[in-house]
């Protein structure tokens, strides 16, 4: 019987590391006790690295899709047949990172939501969960997810209060923490993080390689213990309740994936 993950890292972003680094970054997790990794696409090629990583390491998969701040870069109709495309494979679990982050450099607001309203449909159609991304843009996103109607999604690095966390959670909506949870500075997400149902709560490191960063996926561990704390449980029983919790999420490929070949 494969042995079962005992905690799990929700996102991160390992095609953008070198292959040596990659392997090594797995490595160390596997060591740590993290054995699923859901690795998240940025753009068109970058999902397409991500697949190639996930069919190279067991433990490892995928989500496909492009990320707001890429957006204006691609032409839509085409980026969005590329990631289904992309999303039949049987890696890939879910569509992210998509969502809406509102910036004059990138693509105009109307454009990022009809892009994230484009993929929240064809998430229903394939049955696939979705990593959202939402930066200064929390009411259109919560319409457009009452607008689809029941749609497994994640609010990733979530950094919000309480009352922004119960809005997503009426949505149905999991949410995600990662370091800023560990920080005494963040102390309305330390709050909300306390709060929380458990049964809605993920764990992740957002781990991308940047100058004098050097967050990996074992450091989800780290990510845990502080969580534990802060709700007065055991770091055991986050670390079940948050890998169950991606494991539901991710839905019927996951489970597929985790009886062949995953931890």
């Amino acid at each position: 019987m494969p042995e079962v993950a005992r905690l799990s890292d929700s996102h991160v972003h390992l095609d953008r590391f070198p292959g040596e680094v990659v392997a090594g970054m797995v490595e160390r997790a596997r060591a740590a006790g993290v054995g699923l990794l859901l690795s998240v696409g940025l753009s068109v090629e970058s999902s397409r690295q991500t697949l190639a990583l996930a069919r190279q390491h067991p433990g490892v998969l995928a989500a496909a899709g492009v990320h707001p701040r890429w957006l204006h870069e691609v032409e839509p109709r085409l980026a969005l047949e590329a990631i289904e495309a992309l999303a039949r494979s049987a890696e890939v679990v879910a569509l992210g990172e998509v969502g809406l982050e509102y910036a004059p450099e990138l693509a105009p607001p109307p454009a990022q939501r009809a892009f994230l309203s484009a993929c929240l449909e064809l998430a229903r159609r394939l049955d696939l969960a979705v990593s959202l991304h939402v930066v200064g843009a929390h009411a259109d996103a919560l319409h457009l997810l009452a607008e689809h109607g029941p749609v497994r999604a994640v609010v990733h690095y979530f950094v919000g209060d309480t009352a922004l966390a119960g809005r997503y959670l009426q949505a149905g909506c999991f949410l995600s923490v990662g370091k800023p949870a560990m920080r005494p500075e963040h102390e309305p997400l330390r709050q909300a993080v306390a709060e929380l149902p458990l049964d809605r709560l993920l764990l992740e490191t957002d781990s991308y390689p940047l100058p004098g960063r050097t967050t990996e996926p074992r450091d989800v561990l780290q990510v845990c213990q502080a969580v534990a704390e802060l709700r007065g449980q055991s770091a055991e029983a986050i670390a079940q309740a948050t890998t169950a919790n991606l494991q539901h999420l991710l839905g019927r490929r996951a489970a597929r994936d985790a009886q062949g070949r995953c931890w």
